[in-house]
């Protein structure tokens, strides 16, 4: 009988610092979650989704003596944030792509807006 209490206190024992073995690993991997969903935006791979683009058609009519002559263009503007770890790191970004309005006047002559 001495026995068999001997080897139960053996299992609880064993079974107890396995558990505790395993507790220290979800506590371990919890924190390091933790500290990466802190430090994730930080990283700049969060902030292409913030940037909003939007375009527009620019429209140049010029009246000659003799007709009405249009030219078009599209432009897109794109502005955001970016993110940092760091308040002072964080800053605004914009930028403008398009081409100018070219219109086609009589005389094989152009105008570029």
């Amino acid at each position: 009988m001495l026995q068999f209490y001997e080897k139960l206190r053996q299992s609880l024992i064993c079974s107890s610092a396995r558990t505790q073995v395993l507790e220290r690993r979800f506590f371990a991997k919890i924190a390091a979650l933790g500290v990466l969903s802190l430090l994730l935006p930080s990283c700049d791979f969060v902030s292409p989704l913030t940037d909003d683009s939007h375009r527009f058609r620019m429209t140049l009519e010029v009246e000659t003596p003799d007709e009405l002559r249009a030219g078009l263009s599209v432009h897109e503007v794109t502005a955001g944030n970016r993110t940092a770890f760091l308040p002072d790191m964080a800053d605004r970004h914009k930028s403008l792509r398009g081409e100018a309005v070219a219109v086609d006047l009589p005389n094989d002559r152009m105008q570029f807006v």
